[in-house]
């Protein structure tokens, strides 16, 4: 029989209070990664598919014009 810990989060759980802590600034995009345990080859996957998509964003009209309505610079990363 293995042992369970009833204190011990799901993944969900785990994902929830991360996410949280991103959203209020506690905790960095890499630090999120780092938490998640990810090798740095996946973080570079990552950041590389980031940098792809803020270069699509900005180069979409329609994307940029939302951005502008909400005060955000896709160009800069803003999302």
């Amino acid at each position: 029989m293995d042992f369970f810990d009833p204190s011990t989060p799901t993944v969900s759980q785990r994902e929830d209070a991360l996410s949280k802590r991103l959203a209020a600034g506690a905790l960095s995009r890499e630090g999120y990664w780092d938490e998640l345990n990810w090798s740095e080859a996946r973080k570079a996957k990552e950041r590389e598919y980031l940098r792809k998509e803020r270069a699509e964003a900005a180069a979409d009209p329609n994307l940029a014009l939302i951005a502008q309505s909400l005060n955000l610079d896709p160009a800069n990363g803003d999302s």
